[in-house]
């Protein structure tokens, strides 16, 4: 809702700029898609770009889906996915291309079967929208140098780009209005290069704006989980001053997965660690946890099953990519599909088109997006308190704010407790009574047990108890 708020003020700016000027003069030189107002002739584009191509992917999604939140009577979409397009790579928000045009949708027929559309007929698809979104690199290609400038250019996740990049589209196409929007309590740009990093563009332009005193304006309200979900965040990472714009009751908790608390959808599964055979271990660069991961695919397979969610709905999270490898192959092999050299399984868990659904990244490629459910696998468990990735609070940020009804963390507290900001983290769920500790469970149980009298029902199970 944010993201269809910020769209929808450009929108009405935009319009009272346009009925502002006389008639016979178009707002911006070769404009082709009405706005529509009291006035025929108002015309404007608005460009959306954002770092990648899964932002692109979301905020498309969003648009489509809240349509009736802005404000005009039709609103086309477009989104543009590289920088070498034909038509069969663009999508539209709610029809076929037919209706910009016949020959466009003849050209989209003939690349969507293998063929090469014309550049005239892209362009013309092209100018027929109201609204491109693509990758900020995407506009600086010769595909949108045709358009003109645009009267409008928003660029999503800009914390996360690094300056050039950010650049790319507002020098290479122009604008009349700039709208950057991003949070710099989130992760930064991704620089491979130390000598970038030593010459600062391991920097963004939203944390150098920020950093030379521009004030930036602070949408205050969330709308996307949970309230519980994210006290946290709110508390410790924005100081207070982050609020909740919708009721728990809109964020009911998803069903096939035993919360320890109905009215906080957020779990921490603990599991042991190196003592309780959960030991995490390295995978070259990377690391990985099989325990872990075995865990949570119970918990995903029990999300499934519950029918409250499917693939589509639910985030795997996990901030190393061996831990990622593995979760994956775990996936494969749980849906029947055959390994990389064997034979496939047994009865798939879901079919094999909804199986690819499934999004199992980390913690950095999952920033902008958003799922029902998220289950994230820490992978660092050892006896001498490393954390690695998982100190920067940013990283944590990412996580803590990505799911809409529920939450699930697998990990091991005495790890994990060594950052600072994980044991805030952890005391919180402490405190919400979130925590899942089977080995707690069980020393109760046995404690129950052992001083019970002869006539106890529970005696009989202490043998079974102690080797536990």
């Amino acid at each position: 809702q944010h993201r269809l708020r910020t769209l929808a003020h450009m929108l009405t700016s935009i319009r009272r700029s346009v009925e502002a000027r006389p008639t016979t003069k178009p707002v911006i030189r070769r404009q082709a898609t009405h706005i529509y107002t009291s006035r025929a002739d108002a015309r404007a584009r608005i460009a959306k770009e954002s770092p990648t191509l899964q932002h692109t992917e979301t905020w498309f999604e969003t648009l489509v889906s809240g349509r009736e939140y802005l404000p005009t009577r039709m609103w086309w979409v477009v989104q543009l996915v590289t920088t070498s397009v034909t038509l069969a790579d663009i999508y539209f928000s709610n029809s076929p291309p037919s209706l910009f045009g016949g020959a466009a949708a003849a050209a989209a027929d003939g690349a969507s079967n293998g063929g090469r559309a014309d550049p005239a007929l892209l362009h013309e698809v092209l100018e027929g929208a109201q609204v491109i979104c693509c990758q900020m690199i995407s506009a600086g290609g010769p595909l949108l140098s045709k358009l003109g400038p645009f009267h409008a250019i928003l660029v999503d996740e800009v914390a996360q780009a690094t300056e050039p990049a950010t650049l790319v589209p507002v020098l290479a196409r122009g604008c009349s209005q700039l709208v950057l929007c991003g949070d710099h309590f989130q992760l930064p740009p991704s620089c491979a290069s130390r000598e970038a990093l030593a010459r600062g563009l391991g920097l963004s332009g939203y944390e150098r704006l920020v950093s030379q005193g521009v004030e930036p304006l602070f949408l205050d309200t969330q709308f996307r989980a949970h309230p519980k979900l994210m006290d946290f965040s709110c508390d410790a990472i924005y100081g207070g001053r982050l609020r909740s714009g919708i009721d728990a009751a809109a964020r009911p908790a998803v069903c096939g997965f035993a919360w320890p608390r109905r009215a906080a959808p957020l779990a921490f599964l603990e599991t042991g660690g190196p003592k309780g055979g959960a030991a995490e271990h390295a995978e070259g660069e990377s690391r990985l946890n099989r325990a872990e991961a075995t865990r949570l695919m119970g918990v995903l397979e029990g999300l499934l099953a519950g029918g409250d969610v499917d693939c589509s709905q639910v985030g795997v999270v996990t901030p190393y990519k061996g831990q990622v490898r593995l979760l994956r192959q775990l996936w494969r092999e749980r849906c029947g599909r055959p390994r990389q050299g064997g034979a496939a399984r047994k009865a798939p868990l879901v079919p094999a088109a909804e199986a690819g659904r499934l999004e199992i990244a980390s913690v950095d490629n999952f920033q902008g997006r958003e799922k029902e459910v998220v289950l994230f696998s820490a992978v660092r468990a050892n006896s001498h308190g490393a954390v690695g990735f998982l100190s920067d609070w940013r990283r944590l940020n990412v996580l803590l704010t990505r799911a809409r009804r529920g939450l699930v963390v697998v990990g091991h507290q005495e790890t994990l407790r060594h950052d600072p900001y994980w044991r805030r983290w952890l005391d919180f769920a402490a405190r919400e009574r979130v925590i899942v500790d089977r080995r707690e469970w069980l020393a109760t149980l046995r404690r129950a047990a052992a001083s019970c009298d002869a006539a106890s029902p529970l005696l009989p199970l202490l043998p079974l108890l102690r080797p536990l």
